[in-house]
């Protein structure tokens, strides 16, 4: 029971942890908290959500992000949306609590067990009898009451929603024209004015690109950003498996408890004839069944190379008996007992007796034999000693690794000392940025943290030793700091120059496409005696998705239809719409996908919009956290 709780530790997370915080947020503040804790985050009805209350549920959802993801920095997750998503939550269930007492909902004996019956998420919760397992409620701290209770308030909750979203459907008349205004195409021309078709049109003064590069968002761009070089050294299972010493015996005996790990297990084919009994026959019947395998078998004592041929005719086991009976190459304990024993004592080509299993009596014929060689224990001894000294190793790991940190914070101006002891390497890592590089040692945000903090940049002493993954630890010192400089243009010219052309070559473009556009709409032309595209959604084309969207969104009452579009650095474009078109047939899947996606966003919309009703209704009022 206890092994089963153990291994299903997400699951009860995921279950029941919300459906006891849903309780005790239910009936309020439990604790004589005062002070801060007291002080209310938000109030619905005129009852206070209480600081403690928020704190709960806060660091309940933290361990619960903990559990999914073990490796994670929780203060990646841990920001302000977080923070507010969890307050959010705690509102709307206090919601529903209030509309199941306003409304009077009433959730019925009957109900309730309907629903504890037949509800996949509680299965682990049921005997075999459909009965609650008591023993499961205890080991995971509810008792029967408390999980009745739970239930039935969040029966009482669906009903409050159930409602509106079984009648929640899209209506046609706003669907379809949404989806084929999402997923239509048109057919359009494009001229481009290229930026870099400019460039050679630029010309500067130095003193014009200093005036550039002076520029705090230009500056801004050029910035060399904050840079370390360091030396580290990594601790892990490995390197303690180096020291440890194991005897010629632990070996042996190591060897001789996992023979199965060191060869392929014995396989043997099968060919059988089944004259099906069930055991729930009458005994008549299976009388029967066993006198016709009998006799069978005495057929085939005569001649046993007949044995496909009878298969086919006589046996009643529809899978095999077109094959003649074969069963392919069976491991032990794939088959049930009888027919295993059966076949395992069988040399090849020979018959059994005729045996009985609950499909009914079968006559078996072991036709092949492969695997069941071991490798011998010398060939094998270098990846056991691996494998005993890995697995010590885990073990012995937790210990040594305090060694390893005091060590680091003891002898805190070199790593010498602990590279030196543990036979470990000592790397070194240059140019080192907050952003990491490509290795992942050196890019974990613990290890980045230690590096820039201010007492590693300015003492350049080991860092304190940082865990970076299963069994691996860090400790780095700071060799060399660079603080965030700006490089003199001299040093980067060339870079500033490129920039400078590129931003002037995009203002011609652009210049030259709106001057463009302006004369066509003035003088609308025919044909801009560009290539034809479709377009739409799905089918972009050449367009990047803003222009797209620009394109898509343009007027087409009447056509041709102009639109004008800054490509920013790449220069101007200007798109010439001559026609509309319905959705691509080719994609008809995806406009299925998006109707579908359409009635649930429908569904989502009206669902919210009912809760925020009834947030208006009991006149819920929040509070900026801290």
């Amino acid at each position: 029971m206890f092994d089963f709780v153990r291994n299903h530790t997400r699951l009860l997370f995921s279950i029941l942890i919300p459906l006891i915080l849903a309780s005790f947020l239910l009936v309020g503040n439990l604790d004589g908290f005062s002070g801060a804790q007291q002080r209310p985050v938000a109030t619905v009805g005129g009852h206070d959500i209480s600081q403690a209350e928020f704190d709960r549920a806060h660091q309940q959802r933290l361990n619960r992000v903990r559990a999914e993801a073990p490796q994670l920095d929780i203060r990646l997750v841990d920001t302000p949306e977080f923070r507010q998503g969890v307050l959010d939550d705690l509102v709307r269930q206090r919601v529903l609590a209030r509309a199941v007492l306003e409304f009077r909902v009433n959730v019925t004996d009957d109900q309730l067990r309907r629903f504890f019956a037949n509800d996949p998420q509680l299965a682990f919760l049921r005997d075999p009898d459909g009965r609650v397992n008591k023993a499961m409620l205890q080991a995971s701290g509810m008792s029967t009451a408390g999980l009745e209770a739970r239930l039935r308030q969040d029966l009482a909750e669906r009903q409050v929603t159930q409602g509106l979203t079984l009648s929640s459907v899209a209506p046609a008349a706003v669907a379809s024209p949404a989806l084929n205004a999402y997923f239509q195409q048109r057919e359009l021309q494009v001229l481009r004015f290229n930026a870099k078709d400019y460039a050679n049109k630029i010309t500067f003064t130095e003193a014009e690109l200093q005036a550039y590069y002076q520029d705090p968002g230009v500056a801004a761009r050029f910035l060399v950003p904050e840079q370390v070089d360091v030396e580290y050294v990594m601790f892990d299972a490995a390197a303690v498996a180096k020291d440890i010493v194991v005897s010629e015996d632990e070996l042996k005996a190591y060897y001789n408890n996992n023979l199965t790990r060191y060869g392929k297990p014995e396989e043997r084919r099968a060919s059988h004839i089944l004259i099906a009994a069930p055991t729930d026959a009458k005994p008549e019947q299976r009388a029967k069944a066993r006198a016709k395998a009998e006799a069978l078998l005495e057929v085939l004592r005569k001649n046993p190379g007949s044995f496909g041929e009878v298969a086919k005719k006589e046996s009643q086991d529809a899978g095999s008996a077109k094959a003649g009976g074969d069963l392919d190459f069976i491991l032990k304990d794939q088959v049930v007992k009888p027919f295993s024993d059966a076949l395992y004592a069988l040399k090849s080509g020979a018959l059994s007796e005729v045996v009985e299993t609950e499909q009914g009596f079968h006559i078996i014929q072991m036709t092949g034999q492969r695997g069941g060689d071991v490798r011998s224990f010398e060939s094998v001894r270098a990846e056991i000693l691996q494998d005993v000294r890995k697995s010590e190793a885990q073990k012995k790991f937790a210990d040594v690794s305090q060694e390893f940190s005091n060590m680091v914070y003891e002898q805190g101006d070199t790593l010498q000392a602990v590279a030196d002891k543990w036979k470990l390497e000592l790397r070194t890592a240059q140019g080192l940025t907050r952003q990491g590089t490509s290795d992942s040692v050196v890019s974990h945000p613990k290890f980045l943290e230690a590096v820039f903090s201010t007492e590693a940049l300015r003492e350049k002493r080991n860092t304190p030793a940082v865990e970076v993954g299963a069994a691996q630890m860090v400790s780095a010192r700071v060799l060399k700091h660079a603080p965030t400089r700006q490089p003199a243009l001299a040093d980067i010219r060339e870079a500033v120059r490129a920039a400078y052309v590129a931003k002037a070559s995009a203002a011609l473009a652009r210049k030259d496409g709106e001057e463009r556009l302006a004369m066509y709409k003035a003088s609308p032309p025919a044909t801009l005696d560009q290539k034809l595209e479709t377009v739409s959604r799905v089918k972009p084309g050449s367009l990047t998705q803003p222009f797209l969207a620009s394109v898509l969104s343009a007027p087409t009452t009447t056509l041709p239809s102009l639109v004008g579009y800054d490509l920013g650095e790449q220069g101007y474009a200007v798109g010439l719409i001559t026609r509309v078109m319905g959705p691509d047939p080719s994609v008809a899947a995806e406009a299925e996908a998006g109707r579908s996606q359409y009635a649930q966003v429908w569904d989502a919309a009206e669902s919210q919009a009912y809760l925020e009703a009834l947030k208006a209704r009991f006149k819920v009022k929040t509070k900026p956290l801290h």
